[in-house]
């Protein structure tokens, strides 16, 4: 590809940059379908919002792509011009052998694109180099599952996916604290996610399908009419074929937001007499506003052992800029009350990067939360989804990314000193400086439920408003499906999600019915 001309009226020049709100840049790809795709991610990270255009003439920047197998390894040549600079880039990359080769093509297609706009931007943007996808950790496991040693995980990371040392040692350290976890999953075994979506508020950050429960409230029992249903009709099935209930979550929204005798029904419809073998039994108490102590009681008496109060800040004045409507002395009461009462594993969230806040914010409330004792610590990063009220306010103060990968850094170490190690991640979109979200536990504390979520190595069922099911079978995604977000579309379909879960889970029993049946001859 020579140096392309491009036909503007007007000087353009490459405009990287990682805020949000900046002008659209127009980009022209000549580059094989198969491929277009792969480097989708990248482009966004340093042109947010890119518009793909099919004309060069009409593009501020043209990326020609060109690709060749070769027997020693792929051969990938890029190009960027635009109407001030023409940079070129070519990388080759041996095949490691033991991995999809059209994978191993497209990983080198990616490393050639970020290293061209590193060079024509002068600076990284992102520290996850052309790892984009949203779960890491399965890249590693699959890596380990082949017998990799860590020697060689460590380098292909290194050198085949460009990311940042310390990005390298968190999905070490993270599926260092799964591999026991996840070589007993097992097809017999179901895992139940419950979905709450009422709140007291409906925090400035959120973008879950919740909404408050004051202007919701005609909703709240005929909702939990339909997932008391669902849910007696999944168990109902689950134990017809033979199926075993690993663990169960009660996330949302807020379940606590319930009440009493709202969340005495809940429980008693999950019923654990019929599902003794429950390993992990999980709720999410996000608010500290809806935690009296006769709901802590009544969470105990039902079989939970794990239950998540998030503060997701220490910072008064970031509590009341996100409408969490609580104090931070409300927060330490609720938790207080349920140290008392002696639950296995306490989870506490964190956000880091909320408006206005900075490392020394960050400082003071591990500070503060450390002397809490908490078992497990989940910090997430700051993502700005568009339905989030955070997302359209204008002011928003919110840091640039050397301020945000400094201040997640620094809550690692922080939290690693408190004897806490990294146990799950996964990634958003929109994340400031495109970071991770952590979950850290004691050793022998880690959330079971959470690493085969994110793993996606047993069957997840996801009842309620807005959830997702995940299909597993041999350690292997096979199908995921979802139900409505919107609380009166579920209803009114309820039949006949029922009836669809019903069959995948005929399914999922006749398999491993077969599966016996095979071994047996």
């Amino acid at each position: 590809m020579g140096r392309h001309r491009l036909y503007k009226k007007k000087s353009f020049p490459i405009h990287f940059s990682g805020n949000w709100g900046v002008a659209v840049v127009f980009i022209y790809l000549d580059i094989d379908k198969q491929y277009r795709n792969t480097i989708n991610e990248l482009l966004h990270l340093y042109f947010p919002g890119y518009k793909q255009m099919d004309d060069e003439r009409s593009a501020d920047v043209v990326l020609c792509i060109k690709v060749k197998k070769t027997f020693d390894g792929p051969e990938v040549r890029a190009e960027l011009s635009d109407n001030s600079q023409h940079l070129e880039r070519s990388i080759k990359l041996p095949w490691l052998g033991d991995t999809d080769p059209v994978n191993e093509t497209k990983r080198t297609v990616r490393l050639a694109i970020l290293q061209l706009l590193e060079t024509a931007a002068g600076e990284t943007k992102g520290y996850w180099g052309t790892l984009t996808s949203v779960r890491p950790t399965k890249v590693v496991n699959r890596m380990l599952d082949q017998g990799w040693d860590k020697t060689k995980v460590k380098k292909v990371l290194q050198d085949h996916y460009a990311l940042r040392h310390d990005k390298v040692q968190l999905l070490l350290d993270v599926t260092d604290s799964q591999r026991t976890i996840l070589k007993n999953s097992s097809n017999n075994c179901i895992n139940l996610y419950i979905g709450i979506p009422f709140c007291p508020s409906r925090c400035t950050y959120c973008s879950f399908p919740a909404v408050a429960v004051g202007s919701h409230a005609k909703l709240v029992e005929p909702y939990l009419t339909a997932l008391c249903e669902e849910i007696k009709s999944t168990l109902k099935a689950v134990h017809e074929h033979g199926l075993k209930v690993r663990t169960i979550y009660i996330g949302g929204g807020t379940p606590t937001v319930l009440s009493v005798g709202q969340l005495d029904r809940l429980l008693n419809t999950i019923d654990l007499t019929l599902n003794a073998d429950v390993e992990e039994y999980t709720v999410e108490a996000g608010r500290p506003d809806t935690l009296e102590k006769t709901k802590l009681k009544l969470l105990k008496s039902g079989g939970v052992d794990r239950i998540s109060i998030n503060p997701q800040t220490f910072w008064g004045e970031t509590l009341e800029k996100i409408d969490r409507r609580h104090t931070v002395e409300e927060f330490i009461k609720a938790y207080s009350s349920t140290q008392e009462l002696n639950f296995d594993i306490i989870n506490t969230d964190l956000i880091i990067g909320l408006p206005g806040e900075n490392i020394d914010t960050v400082k003071y409330t591990l500070d503060r939360l450390e002397n809490l004792h908490p078992d497990n610590i989940t910090v997430h990063t700051l993502a700005l989804k568009k339905a989030s009220k955070i997302q359209q306010s204008k002011d928003r103060q919110l840091v640039d990314n050397k301020e945000i990968d400094q201040m997640v850094s620094f809550a690692r170490r922080r939290i690693q000193e408190m004897g806490q190690q990294p146990y799950y991640m996964y990634r958003q979109k929109n994340t400031l400086g495109q970071l991770e979200n952590v979950g850290y536990s004691l050793p022998g504390k880690e959330g079971l439920y959470n690493i085969l979520m994110i793993e996606e190595r047993e069957t997840v069922i996801g009842l309620g408003v807005g959830s997702g099911s995940k299909w597993v079978l041999d350690q292997e995604l096979h199908n995921v499906t979802y139900n409505p977000k919107d609380i009166t579309v579920y209803m009114e379909r309820l039949p006949l999600l029922i009836r669809e879960k019903i069959d995948k889970i005929a399914f999922l029993g006749g398999m491993i019915d077969a599966d016996k049946e095979t071994q047996r001859h």
